[in-house]
């Protein structure tokens, strides 16, 4: 049996106004990876999970990056103070982009594999290079034609106007205070297991022709995406990191 290769990408803000739930948030990430953890125990026989947390910030005193990109849940230590210290400005679209480019090109090299995506901000775009709304649309849309889940949770914003704008369905507000934030990630918590328990549900209840039709597609929208990106990179120099 072919087990699926789940992908966990959280794509954090660490911009200065995060500080105001520095704590809640490192203790709402913790405890997502030990959800994580959890879920991959619980279906050891149908999944194999990992998961990426990538930091984005401009301007302050560190740059985006990835706090763990595309390690075993198993296996992934909890984040500290010393790794997340917010600091600087918003460059939410340059992380959104270059993050999904990168997990969708690790994704294409597996038969069986998704995404979880989520995206935590407390505020607006406002510093991005690299990547406008245009782009990253289009490549959460890509992302959601292979069936991966997309979700948006923002404070401080009109969340349903902007992620209106990028595509995104799955949509949470929260009160970007130490308790709000800690409410927020108990709900994102819940809502990962519930998305974990119906997928491997409907999996469960498929008959061989209809996986071995969902992985055509998939590989179909995948060789398309591909594809797509060449032909947009070769027609706009711009196009960067596309």
């Amino acid at each position: 049996m072919t087990k699926t290769t789940v992908f966990n990408l959280i794509i954090l803000d660490e911009s200065g106004s995060m500080y105001s739930s520095l704590n809640s948030t490192i203790a709402g990430c913790n405890e997502t990876i030990q959800v994580a953890k959890n879920l991959q125990k619980q279906y050891e026989e149908k999944q194999n999970s990992f998961i990426s947390i990538y930091s984005f910030s401009s301007g302050g005193s560190r740059p985006s990056r990835y706090l763990c990109k595309n390690v075993p849940v198993k296996t992934q230590r909890e984040i500290t103070p010393k790794d997340y210290d917010p600091d600087g400005c918003t460059p939410m679209l340059d992380a959104i982009g270059s993050t999904l480019v990168d997990l969708m090109a690790v994704a294409k090299t597996h038969e069986d594999a998704m995404g979880i995506v989520t995206i935590i901000t407390d505020g607006y775009e406002n510093s991005s290079t690299q990547y406008d709304y245009e782009k990253v649309r289009r490549l959460i849309s890509q992302a959601r034609e292979l069936g991966w889940k997309v979700n948006f949770i923002g404070a401080n914003i009109d969340v349903d106007a902007v992620s209106d704008r990028l595509n995104i369905s799955s949509v949470m507000a929260y009160d970007s205070t130490e308790t709000g934030t800690r409410d927020m990630f108990k709900d994102f918590k819940r809502a990962l297991i519930r998305e974990n328990a119906s997928r491997i549900e409907q999996e469960a209840n498929m008959d061989h022709n209809e996986r071995l039709a969902l992985r055509k597609k998939s590989q179909m929208l995948r060789s398309r995406n591909s594809n797509r990106r060449d032909n947009d990179a070769a027609n706009n120099p711009d196009f960067e990191n596309w």
